[in-house]
C-alpha cells in the first residue's frame, strides 16, 4: 500500500500506512432528520467521500424556513472560510507551473507598492498560514465591511487598495505567532490578480472549477433554486435571507469566504485530495498544503486544520470548518481511512454540522466514533 503524499506532508504526526479504498456505492443514506429536529435548523446536506467512486450525498430539509421547497442533492452551498483551501490550492497550481512561489517574498508579490519593513521579511506563505501578525480586527471592521458593501467598483481593485494600504503600516501584532484572519487571504488573492493579471473569480474558475467540471460553482450566496442562508430571528426561529448582497460577505473577501458549489463538487475537490492530486496538484504541491507550519503547537498549514493521530481515523485528520454567519461548512478527511465526511447548512448552527459529522462517521466508521472536540476544526 502506498502513502499518499497527504500523509508524506504530515510524517512527523503519523507513521501509519493507508488503508485501500472502498467503494460506497451500496451504502445506506443517512437520515438527517434527528439532528434538523433537535437543533431545528432549515437543512443538512452530508457528503461521504472516498478516494474511489461518486460520493454518498444525504440531504433533509428546507432551501427556505417557512417554504415548501426541499433541499436536494445537486444544490449549490456556500461553503464561507472553506474557500481558504481552495485559494490555497490554486496558489499552489501557479506554484507548480513556475508562476509563483510559497517562498517568494511579500515584496515581490506587490513590487509597485511601498512596504514597511515589517513586512519585508514575510513570505507568501505567512499568508496562508495566517502568521503575518495581520488582525482581522484592525481591518476587517463593521464599518469596513458597510463601507465595502456600498462600494460600486470591482472588487480586484479593492482588494488591491486594501493590500496597498495594509502593507504601509507594520503588522497589527508580531509575525509569527498564528492568527486567523480572513484579511490575509484577501491579500493573497490580490497578490494572485497582480502576478496573473486576471480577476480572481476568473482565476478560480480556469485553475480550479472547471477542471472540476464544476459548472455551477461561483461566488456569494447562490442564486436560484439554491438553499438560502439564514438567521436567528428575534424568537429564536431561523429566518431566510434572499440572496443578494447582503447575503454574504461584499465580494472583496471572496479568496478568503466566498465560494458556492454544490457536494459532488466539493467531493471531486476532497477526490483530489485522496488522490495525490488526481493529476490537478503533483504530490509535492499537495503535501506542501497539509504539511505543519512550523514545529509550535499550532497545526494549522496552507488553508488547512490538521488533528494529530486520532484513533477513529488511525492517524491525523485534515480539515476545515467556517462560517459567514447565515452559513455553516465542515469537511474532515482522514486519508489513512480513505474517507472524507462533508456537512453543509443553511444556517450557522456548529452542534447541527457537528452532529451531523458524527452520525456520518458513526455510520462509516463505526469502530471508534469521534467525539466533539475531535470534530472541532474552526
Amino acid at each position: 500500500m502506498n502513502r499518499r503524499a497527504l500523509m508524506t506532508a504530515a510524517a512527523a504526526l503519523t507513521g501509519g500506512l493507508m488503508s485501500p479504498g472502498f467503494s460506497l456505492a451500496a451504502e445506506p443514506k443517512l437520515d438527517l432528520r434527528q439532528v434538523l429536529t433537535s437543533e431545528k435548523v432549515p437543512a443538512l446536506a452530508v457528503a461521504v467521500v472516498t478516494a474511489k467512486g461518486p460520493p454518498v450525498i444525504s440531504v433533509q430539509g428546507l432551501r427556505r424556513a417557512g417554504g415548501r421547497l426541499k433541499v436536494a442533492p445537486e444544490d449549490a452551498w456556500l461553503i464561507a472560510d472553506n474557500t481558504m483551501g481552495v485559494t490555497s490550492a490554486i496558489y499552489a497550481r501557479l506554484v507548480q507551473a513556475g508562476r509563483l512561489h510559497w517562498d517568494t517574498p511579500i515584496s515581490e508579490l506587490f513590487p509597485k507598492l511601498s512596504l514597511d519593513a515589517g513586512w519585508k521579511s514575510q513570505t507568501a506563505k505567512a499568508l496562508f498560514a495566517h502568521r503575518t501578525g495581520v488582525d482581522d480586527r484592525v481591518w476587517i471592521t463593521p464599518e469596513w465591511l458597510n463601507a465595502r458593501h456600498a462600494d460600486t467598483r470591482p472588487a480586484r481593485v479593492q482588494r488591491a487598495e486594501l493590500a496597498a494600504q495594509l502593507l504601509a503600516e507594520p503588522p497589527s501584532l508580531a509575525s509569527g505567532p498564528f492568527l486567523l484572519a480572513r484579511a490575509n487571504y484577501i491579500l493573497a488573492g490580490a497578490a494572485m490578480e497582480a502576478v496573473c493579471d486576471q480577476d480572481f473569480i476568473d482565476l478560480a474558475h480556469d485553475e480550479a472549477f472547471d477542471w472540476w467540471g464544476a459548472a455551477e460553482a461561483g461566488f456569494g450566496a447562490p442564486l436560484g433554486e439554491n438553499p438560502s442562508g439564514h438567521r436567528l430571528g428575534p424568537d429564536g426561529a431561523y429566518v431566510a435571507v434572499p440572496p443578494g448582497e447582503f447575503a454574504d460577505y461584499p465580494a472583496v473577501m471572496q479568496p478568503a469566504t466566498g465560494v458556492h458549489l454544490s457536494l459532488a463538487s466539493y467531493a471531486r475537490f476532497i477526490q483530489l485530495v485522496l488522490t495525490n492530486g488526481g493529476g490537478w496538484l503533483s504530490p509535492d504541491q499537495l503535501s506542501r498544503l497539509a504539511r505543519p507550519y512550523d514545529s509550535t503547537t499550532s497545526t494549522y498549514a496552507l488553508g488547512w486544520r490538521l488533528k494529530p493521530e486520532l484513533g477513529w481515523a488511525k492517524g491525523p485528520v485534515i480539515g476545515h470548518e467556517g462560517s459567514n454567519g447565515l452559513w455553516r461548512h465542515s469537511v474532515v478527511i482522514a486519508p489513512e481511512r480513505d474517507l472524507a465526511v462533508i456537512v453543509a447548512c443553511n444556517a450557522d448552527n456548529e452542534i447541527a454540522c457537528q452532529k451531523a459529522l458524527q452520525l456520518a462517521l458513526k455510520a462509516y466508521n463505526p469502530e471508534q466514533p469521534p467525539s466533539f472536540n475531535e470534530l472541532n476544526l474552526g
